[in-house]
């Protein structure tokens, strides 16, 4: 509750003054330091999305009124600036940029020696520039500065990894040692965290237009790490059983044990491992069991292992065998999905990045509540599959999209989506 929380603070302060004998007569002011956006001259905090409810509260009057002391209100990172430039590292100095990285992404200026806030008491927010279309999402921008340097997004994606290695801990007493997003996602500061949560390995998709002339039968590692192993699928290999395996009009079909062992066998002095990655639905669901999949399955390993230098190997397994042979730089992001290997299967359209915003800028709220079982919802409301229903590709990938999609277009999934949306920020109040 604001009124409260605002009763305790002043309840303090008056306690500390009493306890210091502190008043007018000794000291010259208060300063209180809060994120944006706020209001300096008139002493209001407006707003700030990690303070829901404190709306219009005017803080420097109630702060005065408590103490008797004058009181001034500054955004926390011009706050931060003008504490570096007089006391810190910014010392002697007539320019300096003071950077805040937390919850969100804030700067302080100081221009000739003196605080610049500007009009508005926004000057230097560079957060909300938008370094990318696609990206992770900062103050409901996807592919923003905050986005992409705050601790926000970072922080909520470490927490839903620890919660899937918590669970399989509870259920299979093991502790995974090699990372898998969903779809298949990662770019260079995904794989960085990655790394930092202690993982050996991690996999995404052999896109041609990351790899160029390279192969994805090695072991490579991330641009961004020194220690964690990168895994690359092989994706026509892959794609071969996942999608083209009952693919009447594929000229390789009817696709064999014996066929596909002789691609297999084909990498052999050309690559160490072959990568085959597939969703588990590929097998009964994708390809029915009609199709004979099971059966191929069944039949496979015997026809791989004609060859004596061929073996399988589980993904933990080929990190401890085998060693990078160059490093891969991924600076976009990528995935296994549709032709473009790209995120535009869930962000590539309006109603894409309007709803995924709009999930994400509910989080402060979310969070503030404390409950566990909103913020269950709002973490079920972040799946990917509610933005790939409202994918709008028709050509290269509509096939496929229609196939998944249980609404009757991707409008109907954007408006359902938007309406849960509503309802659930308004069961927030």
């Amino acid at each position: 509750d604001v009124q409260t929380t605002i009763g305790r603070i002043l309840s303090e302060l008056k306690g500390m003054c009493a306890r210091h004998s502190l008043d007018a007569s000794n000291t010259r002011g208060i300063g209180i330091s809060c994120g944006g956006p706020l209001d300096s001259r008139k002493g209001l905090v407006m707003s700030p999305p990690n303070l829901p409810g404190w709306d219009n509260i005017p803080i420097v009057k109630l702060v005065e009124d408590a103490t008797g002391i004058p009181a001034s209100l500054q955004n926390d990172a011009n706050a931060c600036a003008l504490a570096e430039w007089k006391y810190g590292a910014g010392r002697g100095t007539r320019n300096m940029v003071f950077l805040t990285f937390g919850t969100g992404l804030g700067a302080g200026l100081v221009l000739d020696g003196r605080l610049y806030s500007g009009t508005n008491d926004n000057a230097g927010e560079l957060g909300h520039i938008r370094l990318s279309e696609f990206g992770p999402v900062g103050y409901g921008k996807a592919g923003s500065v905050e986005g992409f340097a705050s601790g926000g997004g970072p922080d909520e994606f470490r927490a839903q990894v620890k919660m899937h290695d918590d669970l399989l801990m509870k259920h299979f007493g093991v502790t995974p040692h090699v990372f898998r997003n969903t779809e298949l996602i990662y770019r260079n500061d995904i794989a960085q965290m990655v790394e930092d949560m202690g993982y050996d390995a991690i996999l995404t998709e052999g896109a041609d237009h990351i790899l160029g002339w390279r192969s994805p039968n090695f072991m490579y590692s991330p641009q961004s790490c020194n220690r964690l192993k990168l895994m690359l699928k092989n994706y026509r290999l892959s794609d071969d059983i996942a999608f083209r395996f009952s693919n009447r009009g594929w000229e390789e079909w009817p696709l064999t044990t014996e066929k596909f062992a002789n691609w297999a066998h084909a990498v052999n002095g050309n690559g160490e491992l072959i990568n085959l990655f597939m969703d588990y639905e590929t097998f009964g669901e994708h390809q029915w069991a009609e199709t004979g999949i099971f059966d191929f399955m069944e039949a496979l390993p015997a026809a791989i292992f004609t060859s004596p230098d061929m073996d399988f190997v589980t993904p933990s397994e080929a990190a401890k065998r085998y060693s990078p042979v160059a490093k891969v730089d991924v600076p976009n992001a990528i995935s296994w999905a549709d032709v473009e290997r790209d995120l535009t299967a869930w962000l590539g359209n309006d109603m894409e990045r309007d709803a995924i915003e709009a999930c994400y800028a509910l989080k402060d709220k979310v969070m503030a509540t404390g409950d566990e079982g909103m913020i269950r919802t709002w973490r079920r409301l972040q799946t990917s599959d509610h933005f790939y229903y409202m994918c709008t590709k028709w050509f290269s990938d509509g096939d496929v999209h229609k196939y998944f999609n249980p609404y009757g277009t991707p409008y109907d999934a954007y408006i359902n989506y938007m309406n849960v949306l509503s309802d659930f920020g308004m069961s927030l109040s």
